[in-house]
C-alpha cells in the first residue's frame, strides 16, 4: 500500500498563501462556469451542467463553513442556516411560479 509522506505543519504565512490560492482557484472556477453557462444559453447548448456544478460547489462550501463554525462553537451558524432556508424556499417558490406561469402562456 502506498504511504503518503507527512508534510510539516504550516505556519501562518503558508496558511495565508494556501487560503489565497484556494480563493483565486474558486473565483476562477466560478467565472469560467459562468461564462460557459452564458455562452451555452445564447447558443442553445447545455447550460445545465455548469449550473449544477456552480450550485453544488456553493452548497458544499456553505455547509462545510457552517459545520466548521459549529465545531469551534461559533453561534452565528444557526442564524446563517435560518437565513439560507428562508432564501432557498423563496427562490424555490419564485422558480416554480415562473415555470408554471410560462407553461400557462403556451
Amino acid at each position: 500500500m502506498l504511504k503518503m509522506k507527512k508534510t510539516s505543519d504550516m505556519d501562518e504565512m503558508e496558511k495565508c498563501i494556501a487560503l489565497k490560492s484556494m480563493r483565486w482557484g474558486y473565483a476562477f472556477t466560478l467565472v469560467v462556469l459562468g461564462i460557459w453557462m452564458i455562452i451555452a444559453n445564447i447558443t442553445g447548448g447545455a447550460w445545465q451542467v455548469p449550473f449544477y456544478i456552480v450550485c453544488g460547489q456553493n452548497i458544499v462550501c456553505f455547509f462545510s463553513r457552517q459545520f466548521y463554525r459549529r465545531q469551534v462553537e461559533d453561534d452565528g451558524w444557526k442564524k446563517d442556516i435560518r437565513r439560507f432556508s428562508i432564501v432557498f424556499v423563496i427562490l424555490l417558490a419564485v422558480g416554480l411560479f415562473i415555470s408554471l406561469f410560462l407553461l400557462g402562456l403556451k
